[in-house]
């Protein structure tokens, strides 16, 4: 059975193909972007001071080693700690789904100016479960500060039955956020089907599409030995959504399990890129073109100023502009998207980045520039070889996969999100047998930290 509010319904143009569509009532978000850098916590507002503190003590410790040969255990997490907000719930359900016990999160996003479920949450949610078999309690419904997942029976990690599963937020809602759910499940199935997401493909509070498609998707593969094949089809932007991205899993390739990672020496930087996207419709009329002809010049302006005495000296910077199309429908917000990527030697894939909704375009190119440029500078200038936004992605990765997997980050205090922490949060509750670390980096005296995690080399069953 689906939560009350989801409808689950056969494509009959597909009747060979079957194609599942996750969908539920309409829900409009009234909350306002803000012109920040990507996934930080500097600008979002918390409830309350004390949300951090926990109410709730877990159930019962440890996961099964065989999660089909026992009884099925009931873990419960508090939402509300470290940065009390919608990773904890994406997180939580991944493990309950690969490792196949009861899961109850509560206070969710209790860290939130809105706290409780919001459509994105649950999209990804019932996703989730419909990847492993599992179901979803009635408390998922939209604003619910509490949601019960419920594995499948038989075996962990069931395969699911789909050959195709779309699932749509029906708003702007992160796609990117979407694929932090599913990638690991995607990897563990027996027969994995293909993945269509409909959402936002640059929305605030998330990472842009281009960050998964050029830093986080290349590092899972090159160091994970992970293959998954996306695409994107359509961009998707605040307020109407209707992003369409294809995912199709490969597997972990040849090995049973994933490679541990091992980047902690950086290499020289031998390429930097700089991706800059204008949003809405503003940028086709005649002052909008005139005005991106003065932005293009203005960004480029500030990025090389703020990179080139952090950079080789004559190290090239390569610019590359996109434009959204011109809508057909709700016009989306007028917005100007930033991705900085540096690649090592090393294959260490460093970014920053910055989207900014305005409605001054005079002053639009200046702030994301300045913002996805500094946030950039800053790992340069670190040697660190993982940036902020990425550390917290890969740790799931790292506690699934066999071996000690280690990266070098800039100091854990330094960053705007509590993210990273989060993630370490979630697992050590759920994931006894994994071993986590931070610390100083022996090399130069803590100029930068090392997070060491002792995977658990799970493996397809």
């Amino acid at each position: 059975m689906l939560p009350s509010g989801w409808g689950l319904s056969r494509n009959p143009s597909l009747s060979t193909d079957p194609v599942f569509r996750l969908q539920m009532s309409s829900f409009t978000s009234t909350s306002n972007t803000q012109p920040l850098p990507q996934r930080t916590n500097s600008r979002r507002k918390r409830r309350h001071p004390n949300a951090s503190k926990s109410t709730h003590s877990k159930v019962y410790s440890g996961v099964p080693e065989d999660a089909s040969s026992v009884p099925r255990r009931h873990f419960v997490i508090d939402g509300s700690q470290k940065e009390g907000g919608g990773q904890i719930v994406r997180n939580a359900l991944t493990i309950a789904s690969l490792f196949n016990f009861k899961l109850t999160v509560r206070n969710i996003r209790a860290g939130r100016r809105v706290p409780g479920l919001r459509n994105q949450h649950l999209t990804g949610a019932v996703l989730n479960a419909k990847l492993c078999g599992g179901t979803l309690g009635s408390n998922a419904k939209v604003k619910s500060a509490e949601l019960t997942f419920l594995p499948g029976n038989g075996s962990d990690r069931k395969s699911p039955v789909d050959k195709r599963i779309i699932a749509d937020c029906k708003t702007a809602g992160s796609i990117t956020l979407l694929l932090q759910t599913c990638l690991p499940l995607l990897l563990f199935s027996k027969t994995a089907p293909s993945i269509e997401l409909i959402g936002g493909t640059s929305v605030s509070f998330s990472p842009p599409y281009v960050f998964f498609e050029k830093v986080l998707l290349p590092m899972l593969k090159i160091h994970f030995k992970a293959k998954f094949t996306a695409s994107i089809k359509r961009e998707g932007f605040f307020p109407r959504g209707g992003g369409h991205v294809f995912v199709e899993p490969g597997g972990v390739g040849g090995q049973q399990s994933l490679h541990p990672i091992d980047l902690i020496e950086r290499g020289k930087i031998e390429k930097v890129e700089c991706y800059i996207k204008f949003i809405g419709d503003v940028w086709h009329g005649k002052e909008g073109r005139n005005s991106m002809s003065a932005q293009k010049k203005l960004i480029q302006s500030i990025v090389i100023d703020k990179l080139q005495h952090i950079l080789p000296k004559n190290h090239p910077l390569k610019f590359y502009y996109t434009q959204s199309e011109m809508s057909k429908g709700g016009k989306p917000s007028t917005g100007l998207e930033i991705q900085l990527i540096a690649s090592s030697t090393n294959n260490c894939i460093l970014g920053g980045n910055a989207l900014v909704n305005s409605k001054s375009l005079a002053t639009i190119g200046k702030e994301a520039a300045l913002a996805a440029s500094n946030n950039l500078a800053k790992e340069l200038k670190s040697e660190a070889c993982v940036s902020e936004h990425l550390a917290d992605q890969l740790l799931v990765f790292m506690a699934l996969a066999k071996g000690t997997s280690r990266i070098r980050i800039r100091p854990i205090l330094s960053f705007t999100s509590k993210h990273l922490e989060t993630g370490i949060y979630v697992i050590k509750e759920l994931m006894k047998d994994v071993q986590i670390r931070v610390y100083p980096n022996p090399i130069d005296e803590g100029e930068t930290q090392i997070v060491e995690c002792k995977g658990i080399g799970l493996t397809k069953k």
